[in-house]
């Protein structure tokens, strides 16, 4: 997950993560984050909210969030289409939860342990976990009270400019070109961007290109230099300093930790 206009392929997915970083982006599938340890930050509607242990965080289809963690947590992250839920009386894809963060009744936390249990192995089993989140989702049913706003074509300046950055992060792109493929100026798309990300673009724009930066460098055997490249870095000195500062570490120390 990053912060774009995410596409995912898989109608259902579940992990176990240990610590999450994944900047501001939106998709039009449901998310669950159930926190077991740790209490990352979610920005949800706007607001930053801390997750607490035995809470969980719910975003329903194309809200904008993003979870930032400080100290390593633990917890499962699930992601799936609102139709695999039965009729609940919700239209999940034009409503949003009275409130995003719940904490788990004793069905939650059941299905929380289990969920944990699920996932540590590299391939879950997906449909005890999809079994697993349906009773989840209706032990929480009351506490989100969800609530129907209108659906209209996405016309949102900045979930425009979020999908142009997310197809041209590779590129030397600008707050000036980005501002004009969306039709507005660049001061008010950087006051967007501050308003509602709390992100100036050359913020987002990095947290971007360091989340594919970090899924490279765990998943591939490419080199440090050509991953520099693909994620839109001019030199590796600037990749070097600007991984250092969100993460700690530089680009080869982490790939040496994940390892």
């Amino acid at each position: 997950m990053r912060p774009i206009v995410e596409t995912r392929t898989a109608n259902f997915t579940a992990g176990r993560y240990r610590r999450i970083y994944c900047p501001d982006h939106l998709h039009s599938q449901m998310e669950i984050m159930l926190i077991a340890d740790g209490a990352p930050e979610i920005l949800i509607g706007g607001r930053m909210r801390r997750v607490e242990p035995g809470q969980a965080a719910v975003i329903f289809p194309n809200q904008i969030h993003g979870y930032f963690d400080a100290q390593d947590s633990d917890g499962v992250l699930l992601i799936f289409d609102a139709a695999m839920l039965p009729d609940m009386g919700v239209n999940w894809e034009s409503a949003v939860p009275r409130d995003p963060v719940v904490p788990l009744d004793e069905d939650g936390l059941h299905c929380l342990q289990r969920l944990l249990q699920l996932c540590t192995t590299e391939k879950p089993p997906m449909e005890r976990c999809r079994a697993l989140t349906l009773l989840l989702v209706a032990s929480m049913l009351p506490a989100l009270s969800p609530e129907s706003v209108s659906k209209a074509p996405v016309q949102d300046p900045l979930y425009l400019a979020m999908e142009f950055i997310s197809h041209h992060a590779q590129e030397p792109i600008s707050l000036q070109q980005t501002a004009r493929k969306v039709g507005i100026n660049a001061c008010y798309l950087s006051h967007l961007l501050n308003e509602r990300l709390h992100m100036g673009f050359r913020e987002y724009l990095n947290a971007m290109r360091l989340e594919r930066a970090q899924q490279l460098l765990r998943g591939t055997g490419k080199s440090v230099e050509e991953i520099c490249g693909l994620c839109g870095f001019g030199t590796l000195r600037t990749f070097d300093r600007v991984f250092l500062r969100q993460f700690g570490v530089t680009p080869r120390q982490y790939r040496q930790g994940e390892k």
